[in-house]
C-alpha cells in the first residue's frame, strides 16, 4: 500500500510531520473515494490538516483520537450512517 492510500484510509497524513499542530484539523468521514481526495486536496491547499474516515464507524474512532476543529460528514455511509454518528458525538464531552 503506497502513501496516498494509507491517506486515503485514514491510516496515514501526508507530510504528517511537516504540517504544524496549531494548524485547524478537518475529518472528512466520506465514503466516496474521489469526494475524499478532492475535498482533502482542497483543505490542504488551504493551510488544513486532514484527517479521513470511509464510514461512521472510522470517523466516530478518529474523533476520539484525534478531536478535530471542524468535521465534513457525509449523510449516507456504509457501517454507519452520517445521521447516526451526528447524534452520537452531539452529547459526547469530546466536541
Amino acid at each position: 500500500m503506497d502513501d496516498l492510500d494509507k491517506q486515503q484510509k485514514g491510516l496515514e497524513r501526508k507530510d504528517k510531520d511537516s504540517e504544524p499542530n496549531n494548524l485547524p484539523l478537518v475529518l472528512i468521514a466520506e465514503d466516496n473515494e474521489e469526494d475524499r481526495r478532492l475535498l482533502g486536496n482542497m483543505l490542504r491547499k488551504e493551510s488544513y490538516r486532514v484527517s479521513i474516515a470511509e464510514n461512521g464507524r472510522q470517523a466516530i474512532e478518529t474523533l476520539f483520537n484525534a478531536p478535530p476543529d471542524l468535521i465534513l460528514l457525509d449523510v449516507r455511509m456504509p457501517v454507519m450512517d452520517g445521521l447516526t454518528v451526528g447524534s452520537q458525538i452531539k452529547g459526547s464531552s469530546v466536541t
